[in-house]
C-alpha cells in the first residue's frame, strides 16, 4: 500500500499536544524526514525519543526555536532543507493562548506579544517556507512544489465565551485563519498548496488547556 506522506517535514511547537500528534501521524504515515521545533528543549527531545522509538526508519532533526524569533525561524527552514534536500510540508502549529482576561485587563505587552507568537509568528514561518518552495522542483499534481498547513484554534472561528476570555488569543487566530486565503490567491499557479485547519475542535489535550 503506498503511503499517504512522502518526503521531509517540518513542524513547529511540536514539543507537546497537537504538534507532537502530527509529528507521530506524519512518521506513521510516510514522511521520512521529519524536522520539529519548540522553544521547550527538554520536551522536544522527548517527542524526538518517542518517535525514535515507535517510527526507527524515520531521520528525525530537533531545532530549539522561538517563532517570535524571525532569525531562528529562517535558520531552522535552511538547516531542514540542508539537511533534507527539500521541504514537502510545512505546519505551523506553535503559539500561546495568554491569560484568561477581559479586554480592559490586558496590558499592550501582553497582547502584543500573544499577536506576535500567534499571528506573527506563522507569518514568518510560511514567509521562509514560501521562498524554499517556490524554489523547489514541482512533483506533480499531488505534491507540487509542497504544502503548507496552519494550524488555527476553535478560536480562531468563532469567538470564546465569557468564562474564557482570551481576546488576544481569539483575534490572532482569527486573522490567522485569512492567511491562507490571500496566499491561495497569490501563489495560486506556483503549486505551493495552502490550508489552515482550526485545530482542537475535538478536544485534544494541549497545554494551553491546563
Amino acid at each position: 500500500m503506498a503511503s499517504l506522506l512522502r518526503g521531509a517535514a517540518f513542524i513547529t511547537g511540536a514539543a507537546s499536544g497537537i504538534g507532537q500528534k502530527t509529528a507521530l501521524a506524519f512518521a506513521r504515515n510516510g514522511i521520512t524526514r521529519l524536522a520539529i521545533t519548540d522553544i521547550n528543549t527538554q520536551a522536544l527531545e522527548a517527542t524526538k525519543s518517542l518517535l525514535s522509538e515507535k517510527y526507527p526508519s524515520t531521520e528525525v532533526l530537533t531545532l530549539p526555536s522561538n517563532v517570535r524569533d524571525a532569525a531562528e525561524v529562517k535558520a531552522g527552514i535552511a538547516e531542514t532543507v540542508s539537511r533534507f534536500g527539500r521541504l514537502d510540508v510545512a505546519v505551523n502549529n506553535a503559539g500561546i493562548a495568554g491569560k484568561r482576561e477581559l479586554t480592559h485587563e490586558v496590558d499592550e505587552e501582553e497582547f502584543g506579544g500573544i499577536v506576535d507568537a500567534d499571528l506573527y509568528g506563522v507569518w514568518r514561518c510560511q514567509r521562509e517556507e514560501i521562498r524554499v518552495m517556490l524554489g523547489q522542483e514541482d512533483l506533480g499534481v499531488r505534491r507540487g512544489r509542497g504544502a503548507i498547513v496552519n494550524v488555527a484554534s476553535i478560536f480562531g472561528v468563532v469567538s470564546p465565551s465569557l468564562f474564557m476570555a482570551q481576546t488576544a488569543y481569539s483575534a490572532a487566530k482569527h486573522a490567522g485563519t485569512s492567511l491562507p486565503t490571500t496566499l491561495c490567491k497569490e501563489y495560486s499557479c506556483t503549486n505551493v498548496k495552502k490550508r489552515t485547519k482550526p485545530a482542537n475542535s475535538h478536544g485534544l489535550p494541549t497545554p494551553k488547556m491546563k
